[in-house]
């Protein structure tokens, strides 16, 4: 299977909203929200959102913010959301989207790459421990 990773395109909205919503186990993403969200995130530098398709369907995205923090100047890469579909899991293509982000960070010249991840997801736990990435907290929330 060949995969390709994009930026995303209007195309993969409908996709990238189920995946969100299923994979990630998230309900309150519509396609309306989706792009609106991110017409506002293609007026700003430090937001990136790709795509991996077979050039055919969308099979996983992800989507990433630059981060300035004071304890690392340079600032680091914040993924925000990353989702391949269940049915085609384990075949590299989460591995090609982190790829990707990487490559990212690189050129921006930034420290680090961190997300978040559910408690109950320990799949993707062992995912990204696989890939290199260190458990070093717990990420707090608090809706307004």
């Amino acid at each position: 299977m060949n995969i390709h990773i994009r930026p995303i395109a209007p195309s993969d909205y409908q996709a990238v909203t189920k995946l969100w919503n299923h994979e990630l186990g998230n309900r309150m993403v519509t396609v309306q929200n989706l792009e609106k969200t991110l017409r506002q995130m293609a007026e700003r530098e430090d937001y990136a959102t790709f795509v991996a398709s077979d050039g055919v369907q969308t099979l996983g995205f992800i989507t990433t913010v630059s981060v300035l923090a004071a304890g690392f100047p340079s600032g680091y890469l914040k993924i925000n959301g990353l989702a391949v579909d269940s049915a085609f899991q384990g075949k590299g293509i989460g591995k090609a989207l982190v790829a990707q982000a990487e490559v990212l960070a690189r050129d921006k010249g930034l420290s680090f790459i961190g997300l978040a991840t559910g408690f109950q997801r320990t799949s993707a736990h062992a995912f990204y421990e696989k890939l290199g990435f260190e458990s070093g907290s717990y990420w707090y929330n608090k809706m307004l």
